[in-house]
């Protein structure tokens, strides 16, 4: 079982002796938004959109990414605020760098944001972005489109699975700073005008990456296997005394 179609691709370039009739793609998933998840109590109507990014301050998730990003957005004369969820050992790295470039009346730190609460930082935000070098398929980014968001991220791994550019989100060369804050400005710049975008997003994820669904696929596909290995005597034997 692997999570994405990138990995089967990955198995069949890189391990031709694989029987790939044995390799399943078995996305992941999530719940819908809860009815009670509702979004801080902000005056939205006053604020510059909101940039949320949700991951533990890791190297890998790339963080100070986000913050040059950030500098720049605010030297080109865009409005925004940047929320970044998330503890980690690059906290002190990102505080400085932060201090650096004089991000403190735009960029927070919410450090660790439980899960009962996350929901309404989602329905907060305006535009849920991920920077991060490596990848399955985030399961932040499928939170982030259930929750009808703008998404904009990395055309790296499983994500072009989830995120398909200019239909359920957006995406971006990994690594190209500028793209991803021209992406930033152009999202920034026409939220309300994006609403088919959110809606394809949401879809796609009851479609295809919905937990429920996806468990009983997985189940299913358990119980087919179960039932289509021949078995001996002493293979049912074995499997009672391990019962």
């Amino acid at each position: 079982l692997t999570v994405s179609q990138f990995n089967r691709r990955h198995i069949a370039a890189h391990y031709p002796e694989v029987d790939l009739a044995k390799v399943h793609v078995q996305h992941l998933g999530v719940e819908g938004p809860a009815t009670t998840a509702l979004p801080l109590k902000t005056n939205k109507s006053q604020a510059p959109p909101l940039l949320l990014s949700v991951g533990r301050l890791h190297p890998v998730k790339n963080h100070v990414f986000l913050l040059q990003a950030c500098f720049l957005l605010r030297e080109c004369g865009t409005p925004f605020r940047c929320w970044i969820a998330g503890e980690g050992p690059e906290r002190r790295k990102l505080e400085f760098l932060m201090n650096e470039l004089k991000l403190g009346g735009q960029v927070t730190l919410l450090g660790h944001v439980p899960r009962s609460e996350l929901f309404r930082y989602y329905a907060e935000a305006d535009l849920a972005v991920l920077t991060s070098h490596s990848e399955g398929v985030p399961l932040v980014l499928m939170e982030a489109m259930a929750f009808e968001k703008v998404v904009l991220a990395p055309d790296i791994t499983g994500i072009p699975e989830l995120v398909v550019d200019g239909k359920t989100g957006f995406l971006y060369k990994a690594g190209a700073l500028e793209e991803f804050v021209w992406r930033a400005q152009q999202i920034c710049g026409s939220l309300g005008e994006l609403g088919a975008v959110r809606l394809a997003a949401r879809q796609h994820v009851r479609m295809y990456f919905n937990q429920r669904k996806n468990l009983e696929r997985l189940g299913d596909l358990f119980l087919e296997q179960v039932a289509g290995a021949e078995r001996s005597p002493t293979d049912e034997n074995l499997v009672l005394q391990q019962i």
